[in-house]
């Protein structure tokens, strides 16, 4: 297999897997997960970015980090760091590509 075919596959597959992820997102969104959303937002980030939509990925990343804060505002405590990390770690990047 060619380097483009592989290439080809990854932005296929990472949007499948976004596709996935968004369906998963509006089922704990109805049933108003937060706590699942923020981490499924991360996720779609991270098959956005890899399927090359970067300014897709950033503005999940935005959504998912605002959602953090709400419910920081709202004293739910959850893992943050884990989630944040990853978010933070994909702008940075996206920056520095740029």
């Amino acid at each position: 297999m060619s380097f483009d075919e592989l290439n080809s596959f990854r932005i296929k597959d990472g949007l499948l897997a976004y596709q996935e992820y968004q369906v998963a997102c509006k089922i704990a969104n109805r049933n108003e997960y937060s706590e699942k959303q923020i981490k499924l937002r991360g996720y779609m980030t991270l098959c956005l970015y890899d399927a090359n939509r970067s300014l897709e990925a950033q503005l999940y990343a935005l959504v998912a980090i605002w959602l953090l804060k709400m419910l920081k505002d709202q004293e739910i405590i959850l893992n943050w760091n884990e989630v944040e990390k990853k978010l933070i770690e994909i702008i940075l990047l996206e920056k520095l590509l740029n």
